[in-house]
């Protein structure tokens, strides 16, 4: 056909992720990625960091740059997928945030979408441990509510992972969401270019 012009989008997760972009991250250019997670702006962000406004904009600049970031959500997913060490106050909202990047992404992030059924092959226990881990819980934060050694709780979610073939903790709260858990403290709205499930516009609020 003529004048017919085929544009096919990137992907949003580049394939060169990993730790050898981590590895260009300067002592400073860390601290200003954990200011990230406390939704700080550019000053509040140069207080913290004993930096000039300018300086952090210029950092916030090359950190989206090394990791291929198209902005401050997608530069925490990436920081992640790189293996950032965020400490344990970081973990819920990190959690959220790599959901909203990949709910916003111009394909999905899962090479293959997840089967809603898969949840009855799950048992209780293990419905109950994707909830615990889709709330941002550490390995000994959820040995101590499900009153069980950690090494417990690691067994537990390497036979979930390897049951329903997630590559993560944080494709465990994209599961979670495909299948219709009640999981997540905080409402998030689907982008408009991914249609949500039937009957569902947003992730649930659990009580």
């Amino acid at each position: 056909m003529t004048g017919m012009h085929i544009h096919k989008r990137p992907s949003w997760k580049p394939d060169e992720w990993g730790p050898s972009q981590l590895s260009r991250l300067t002592p400073a250019r860390r601290r200003i990625a954990l200011s990230l997670l406390r939704d700080y702006n550019i000053d509040e962000t140069a207080r913290d960091t004993y930096l000039s406004a300018y300086t952090v904009k210029t950092h916030l600049c090359r950190i989206r740059r090394d990791l291929r970031a198209r902005d401050r959500t997608h530069l925490v997913a990436a920081l992640y997928e790189t293996g950032f060490a965020f400490p344990s106050w970081a973990h819920q909202k990190v959690n959220v945030t790599y959901m909203r990047a990949v709910f916003d992404a111009p394909f999905n992030l899962i090479d293959t979408p997840f089967d809603p059924g898969q949840v009855n092959l799950l048992h209780d226990r293990e419905i109950r441990t994707i909830k615990l881990v889709t709330q941002g819980l550490t390995n000994h934060a959820i040995a101590k509510l499900e009153y069980i050694e950690e090494d417990s709780v690691k067994s537990r979610l390497k036979e979930i992972r390897n049951k329903l073939n997630l590559k993560n903790r944080h494709y465990f709260s994209v599961f979670a969401y495909e299948s219709g858990l009640e999981h997540v403290e905080l409402t998030l709205t689907r982008s408009s270019n991914r249609p949500a499930p039937a009957g569902r516009g947003t992730l649930p609020i659990s009580k």
